[in-house]
């Protein structure tokens, strides 16, 4: 039986931005590093820390709640038996199981130099249209998801803080 670890690396981005466009190069960035899971990025400079596991960190910044932003890392501990093609049929069912869940587009793309897909989709949850992008990207034997939610009102205004992010990731070996 394979063993399969799925590590969170969550930056729950529940508010709004004040600024539009590049407000997050605007109000300035931080590094966050996790050299366990060789991961590093920028994020705006007034997003703080909300809590850190040893899987797990997540931000939010100042402001009414809205948006959500997600890095995951997943790790098949003998190295073998997952493909990217693989994580990209799970995204798709898992959002087949959603209300009003559609496939607006999937294209193949590189992320920090690594091979990926990109996703938007879109669905219903509480009511509400919500707008998705998402990126999975394969690196050796780690997949890194990020992803980026938000209502259909307001996903525009938050996309460039979550571009900024995944602009600015770095994965190592």
């Amino acid at each position: 039986m394979r063993s399969l670890h799925i590590v969170p690396v969550v930056l729950a981005l529940l508010g709004a931005l004040a600024v539009p466009g590049d407000a997050a190069t605007a109000v300035g960035t931080r590094q966050y590093a996790n050299p366990r899971f060789a991961i590093s990025f920028e994020f705006p400079s007034d997003w703080a820390p909300e809590a850190e596991g040893s899987h797990a960190i997540s931000f939010a910044p100042r402001g009414p709640r809205g948006c959500q932003a997600e890095v995951r890392v997943r790790f098949d501990g003998r190295g073998k038996g997952r493909t990217l093609e693989g994580e990209v049929i799970e995204f798709t069912r898992a959002l087949a199981g959603r209300p009003g869940a559609q496939l607006i587009a999937q294209e193949q793309v590189t992320v920090a130099g690594k091979r990926g897909v990109r996703l938007r989709s879109r669905f219903i949850r509480r009511e509400e249209t919500v707008r998705q992008e998402q990126y999975i990207v394969e690196h050796g034997i780690w997949f890194y998801w990020i992803g980026y939610t938000a209502s259909s009102q307001v996903f525009g205004d938050h996309l460039p803080a979550f571009r900024m992010m995944l602009g600015t990731l770095r994965l190592g070996d």
